[in-house]
């Protein structure tokens, strides 16, 4: 009788071991992608942490070169401001015929180049005050700052020989503001100043040695700041931020005439700096 015939079990045993195989492999690549996977986004998570803390400690230095630079930086007035002095443009001139200080004087000289001024009295040359106008408006143009191999001076001194240091100054202010731009005296005694205010500032951390006060990356802060509109009366930046201290002009008729560079006694002048920190406190 013929034996029956039995299925070697080596003709079925390789194709079962294959597909074990291959569910095998593709459970272990799977794995392997999630836990790729899973340890790339911790790395981006990581990364962008600390990424957040490098914007975060630059947002809070940005801050701080902000508010030491702001009480030497004068803005040109706001439109109500503007409108004030308009409308108490005969009161002023005839505040500046019985004494001209700082007040007066930048008054009358903002009305006089607005061409707001309800006087005809002139208190510059016109051929000074012509070309002190050219001068600046060609320097507020950034294609000819570009074009001009090294930066214009403007020599104040040279309008007036009698003019005092504080006549020159505040010419310079007016003339800037009267463009719409702000004024920043830049000295030794002023960036010494500027680099105080930042290294006492608590909101600075210098452990690392990272604060730079030489005079040119302070100079470099102020004018990449300055292009940014970090200064401006409507900076949106600053709006849920503490108060800045801006520069003002009442304070420094104030310092004056605590020193005695302005007579305390005199009632004309005290009334002066009261007049001008009144019109400033209305702009704030």
């Amino acid at each position: 009788s013929s034996m029956p015939s039995i299925s070697s079990p080596s003709s079925s045993a390789p194709n079962s071991a294959g597909v074990g195989v291959r569910l095998g492999n593709r459970m272990s690549r799977r794995k392997d992608t999630e836990s790729k996977t899973k340890s790339s986004s911790v790395s981006s998570a990581s990364s962008a942490s600390v990424i957040t803390k490098k914007e975060r400690k630059a947002a809070a230095h940005e801050k701080a070169l902000r508010q030491a630079w702001s009480p030497f930086i004068y803005l040109p007035p706001t439109q109500s401001g503007r409108e004030i002095l308009v409308g108490n443009s005969r009161s002023l001139d005839t505040s500046s015929k019985s004494r001209l200080d700082r007040r007066t004087l930048y008054g009358e000289l903002l009305l006089e180049w607005n061409h707001q001024s309800p006087s005809s009295r002139k208190f510059l040359q016109p051929r000074a005050s012509q070309s002190l106008q050219a001068a600046l408006s060609l320097a507020t143009q950034p294609k000819w700052r570009k074009s001009f191999p090294q930066a214009s001076i403007i020599a104040i001194n040279d309008v007036d020989d009698t003019s005092t240091l504080a006549m020159q100054e505040t010419i310079a202010m007016a003339l800037a503001h009267s463009l719409g731009c702000g004024f920043v005296v830049l000295d030794d005694s002023i960036l010494a100043a500027v680099r105080d205010n930042l290294r006492s500032n608590p909101n600075v951390d210098d452990r690392e040695g990272s604060l730079d006060g030489r005079p040119s990356a302070l100079l470099k802060s102020l004018l990449s700041m300055a292009s940014k509109g970090k200064f401006g009366n409507n900076d949106k930046s600053t709006a849920d931020e503490e108060e800045l201290q801006k520069g003002s002009i009442a304070s420094i008729m104030r310092q004056e005439l605590s020193v005695g560079l302005d007579d305390p006694f005199d009632d004309r002048a005290v009334a002066s700096y009261k007049d001008m920190m009144q019109w400033e406190k209305i702009q704030q």
